[in-house]
C-alpha cells in the first residue's frame, strides 16, 4: 500500500480538526475547550506542520499548555500536558532554540520524577540528547547508545510501544 505524504497527512488533520472547530477559532486568543481527541489531532497536526504552520502550531500548544508551562504542574495537568510539552520543547529545538527546548524538557522531566509518572521520560531525554547532537557535533557514539538504552527501557516500562520501536531502531543503527 502507498502512504500518503506529510503534506497530504496534515490537510486530513486540518479537515478532522474541523469537524469540530474552526481553524479560525483555533488561531483566536481567549480561553478554550478541547476534547482528549482534538487535543491529541492538535498534537498529530504540530508533529507533521513544517515552516509558518509548525509556528503556529507551537503557538496553539503553548496556549493549551499556558497554565502548565507558566505555574507549577499538578499531577491532572501534567496528565493531560506532558504530551504537549514534550512536543512544543522539540518544536523549539527544531529552531534551533537548544537552551528553551532543554529549559522545557528538563522542567517536564523533574515533573514527571515527582508525580511517578513515566510515560513522558523517553522523550524529554531524547529530546535533550538531540540537541546535545546539534550543539556539539561529534558525542561519543558509546554514550549515545547508553543514552538510546536507557530511552528504549524507560518506554518499555512506560509501555510507550511506539517510543520503544523508535530507540530500538536507534539501537538497530548501532549494529
Amino acid at each position: 500500500t502507498k502512504g500518503i505524504s506529510n503534506e497530504e497527512h496534515v490537510e486530513e488533520l486540518r479537515d478532522i480538526l474541523e469537524c469540530t472547530l474552526s481553524i479560525e477559532a483555533l488561531n483566536s486568543s481567549g480561553e478554550k475547550y478541547f476534547t482528549r481527541t482534538e487535543l491529541a489531532c492538535i498534537h498529530d497536526f504540530a508533529a507533521h506542520t513544517i515552516g509558518k504552520e509548525q509556528i503556529k502550531s507551537k503557538r496553539i500548544l503553548e496556549e493549551i499548555c499556558k497554565d502548565a508551562l507558566d505555574k507549577e504542574f499538578t499531577c491532572a495537568s501534567l496528565y493531560m500536558y506532558e504530551m504537549h510539552i514534550n512536543r512544543i520543547a522539540c518544536m523549539y529545538g527544531d529552531e534551533g532554540k537548544y537552551e528553551k527546548s532543554n529549559q522545557l524538557s528538563d522542567k517536564l522531566l523533574k515533573e514527571c520524577l515527582y508525580n511517578k509518572k513515566m510515560n513522558a521520560l523517553s522523550g524529554c531525554l531524547y529530546n535533550n540528547l538531540w540537541n546535545q547532537q546539534q550543539l556539539v557535533k561529534e558525542i561519543d557514539t558509546n554514550i549515545i547508545k547508553r543514552m538510546f538504552k536507557k530511552c528504549y527501557l524507560l518506554s518499555d516500562i512506560a509501555r510507550e510501544d511506539s517510543w520503544k520501536d523508535f530507540f530500538q531502531q536507534k539501537l538497530n543503527d548501532f549494529k
